[in-house]
């Protein structure tokens, strides 16, 4: 399965895109997108702002949100796995 980190760091806005390999690779991302986003915005580098992060997979020719089999989003498996770590 094809997946892709999808980030807007200014919504509405133009989305970066970056190929994993896994969700352990797109954990590792989108933590990083994360923590520079906060990294700017408390260093007064990015101000008041809206951004969006997505993981998307590759389903009969366009990219789509990716949801796990009991039908969670990233965002709500990254929260289960941050609590069970």
């Amino acid at each position: 399965m094809q997946l892709q980190i999808s980030y807007i760091p200014q919504v509405p806005g133009k989305p970066f895109t970056k190929a994993v390999k896994d969700l352990a690779e797109a954990k590792i991302v989108a933590d990083t997108l994360t923590e520079f986003s906060n990294f700017e915005y408390e260093n007064n580098i990015k101000h008041d702002y809206s951004d969006a992060l997505d993981l998307e997979m590759f389903e009969d020719g366009e990219w789509v949100t990716w949801y796990d089999d009991e039908g969670r989003d990233f965002s709500e498996w990254m929260n289960d796995e941050t609590q069970q770590a």
